[in-house]
């Protein structure tokens, strides 16, 4: 392209624009002057565009009149495949597109004309169309140009993978172009889905936008993609609690519409664990029936079922609360939720022992024996189905055997347990070392103190106190985590491997209690923040474990004393299942002894420090 055209077009001089044009003569020359290209492919067209500069058109339309080629270089395409048009629209400049798509128009009409595509239907090398792109930009202005019912044509609305500019207009949330485009064509873009089969209203469903444009792609509520989900399964799986009320408020029967799958939006929800709709579901007593809640997919999985394969607590729990969900049902494979519990190979032995699902020497042959001493999720899954009255499937337990989870490579546990050992025992072993050096030297500045305030020597004795514990804990905790270290020490290695996490996790939170009172009590400044922040750190921390354990805890309880009934539950948990109680309570002793001994030491501590204060 001739640098001077390329400057004129950029300083917006239509005159010298002219004068150049006309140093060449009419014919070939004045064409490939006219259809030159920058190097990324942009002719001036493309330039003006980008510039705004709309006042140019005019001009350049005047000099292609009579010229054969004339409609070529109104539809010249950069490297991108995009034309001129494409550029004024990402630049949002209207009166340059409105101008643009006259001149256009009056090329179409002419003789011969007919056979081209509009500037408004040509389409880039992506399939992106000038409208899909205004829409994605949402330039709501040039959009209205676009879709002017007194058009020649109508515009092209594609967009890549098929999608059309409503796929577009719903991603951006902007109810604006929503409307305008659903009032546009005769609503044709609300029906239309992508490559997927997904419709706009799919789209929705999937992302934050506002349910006021869900009421305007209601037409489409019962289109399936695919993969056979509807609007509804999608919002489920997104936790769309506004788009699925909608659905259920003006199409009641998509309650009990299914996907593919066989599954309702329950499941769905159940499965991408939208915990938010779950709830909902569950709370709506007066729309929701035994048969919803208990709903089989291809498979034979209810909702609970399900709950149980995603290992979801907070779901498993508000379907377990509901009188109406039926804890025994078997799907195609033959198995209750309380067989996929113990099949999940995630539950202690001897719970699976006390629920009688197989005895004791049958889990320890198939290599079920866990290192762990903590109850896991499947632990209080367990717990819940049987103290509810769940049953397992009618099937001989030798055969049940076989589908358990692969045998554990216990070589491989005991490598794993001495690399955690050998961890534990350095961080124990550096907190044993600051234990003991950190006295003597916190105590040789407290007694260059002369007179020691009363505040101060009571800090002092809670250092001590403090070091004392992380000295102690520490040293527990280095001696067991050696022993843990040890393959000799057999099947006792990982006992010793948990005790000695534990005892770590109190000296660390020990030894940052002294470093605190210690700054406090041998600096005669006043550090009033150690100790606070001291005191503000062990309580925080303490409290956060005790109601970590005590909300889980107490959400397994909730649910089974709602299902059952506060009389039913006692007497299930104190009397049949008695001893399912005593084994929750005495296999996490430890622990629990750990928190209170924590939890004590946290009061003493903030009592020491803030008696004199206050």
């Amino acid at each position: 392209m001739d640098p001077r055209l390329i400057d004129a077009v950029k300083d917006n001089n239509a005159a010298e624009i002219n004068n150049i044009i006309n140093q060449f003569p009419e014919g070939e020359a004045r064409r490939r002057v006219l259809q030159g290209v920058t190097p990324e492919g942009d002719g001036l067209l493309h330039i003006a565009a980008r510039l705004g500069h709309h006042n140019l058109v005019q001009p350049l339309f005047n000099i292609l009149v009579g010229q054969p080629w004339r409609a070529d270089f109104w539809r010249l395409r950069n490297n991108n495949g995009e034309t001129c048009l494409h550029e004024g629209n990402r630049h949002g400049h209207e009166v340059f597109v409105q101008q643009l798509i006259m001149k256009d128009e009056m090329l179409l009409q002419q003789d011969g004309a007919r056979r081209l595509l509009a500037l408004t239907q040509m389409e880039d090398d992506e399939g992106m169309s000038p409208l899909y792109l205004a829409t994605s930009l949402q330039k709501l202005d040039i959009i209205n140009i676009l879709i002017d019912q007194g058009r020649l044509r109508t515009a092209s609305y594609a967009g890549p993978q098929g999608r059309t500019a409503m796929h577009a207009a719903v991603v951006t949330n902007n109810i604006g172009i929503c409307e305008a485009l659903a009032g546009w064509n005769n609503g044709d873009l609300i029906k239309r889905a992508d490559e997927s089969g997904s419709t706009p209203f799919h789209y929705l469903a999937s992302s934050t936008s506002t349910d006021d444009i869900g009421r305007l792609l209601l037409s489409a509520a019962n289109l399936a993609d695919k993969q056979g989900s509807l609007p509804i399964h999608i919002a489920a799986g997104q936790g769309r609690l506004d788009i699925i009320n909608l659905l259920l408020d003006e199409y009641p029967h998509s309650f009990w519409s299914r996907n593919s799958s066989g599954q309702t939006f329950l499941h769905v929800a159940v499965q991408m664990e939208s915990d938010s709709v779950v709830e909902d579901v569950c709370s709506q007593d007066g729309r929701i029936s035994r048969a919803i809640l208990n709903a089989r997919d291809q498979d034979g999985n209810t909702a609970l079922h399900l709950a149980v394969l995603t290992g979801h607590q907070s779901i498993f729990c508000q379907l377990l609360s509901r009188g109406q969900v039926d804890l025994n049902i078997a799907n195609r494979d033959g198995h209750t939720p309380l067989d996929l519990v113990f099949l999940s190979g995630k539950v202690h032995d001897d719970i699976m022992a006390f629920a009688g699902h197989f005895v004791p020497t049958l889990a320890i042959s198939s290599g079920q024996r866990t290192l762990r001493y903590l109850q896991s999720r499947y632990d209080w899954m367990a717990y819940d189905l049987i103290v509810a009255g769940a049953s397992r499937s009618a099937r001989r337990l030798d055969h049940f055997a076989t589908q358990l989870p692969p045998k554990q490579d216990m070589d491989k546990e005991w490598d794993k347990v001495g690399k955690s050992a050998s961890v534990l025992a350095v961080c124990a072993v550096l907190i044993l070392n600051a234990a003991i050096a950190l006295p003597f030297n916190v105590a040789a500045r407290y007694n260059e103190q002369q007179r020691p305030t009363r505040s101060r020597t009571l800090v002092f004795r809670g250092f001590l106190a403090s070091d004392a514990v992380a000295f102690l804990s520490s040293s527990v905790a280095t001696i067991c985590c050696t022993y843990a270290g040890f393959a000799a020490a057999g099947n006792m290695r990982a006992p010793y491997l948990y005790i000695g996490a534990g005892c770590l996790m109190f000296a660390s939170l020990a030894i940052v209690g002294a470093f605190s009172l210690g700054m406090y009590a041998a600096f005669t400044t006043g550090l009033y923040i150690f100790p606070t922040v001291s005191a503000f750190l062990f309580a925080m921390g303490i409290l956060g474990i005790i109601l970590l354990q005590f909300r889980r805890t107490y959400q397994h309880n909730r649910a089974l004393q709602a299902r059952l009934g506060t009389r039913a539950f006692l007497r299930s948990l104190l009397g049949d299942n008695g001893g399912m109680l005593r084994l929750f309570v005495r296999r996490n002793a430890f622990i629990k002894i750990l928190h209170c001994c924590l939890l004590v030491y946290c009061i003493l501590l903030a009592s020491t420090i803030f008696r004199d204060r206050f």
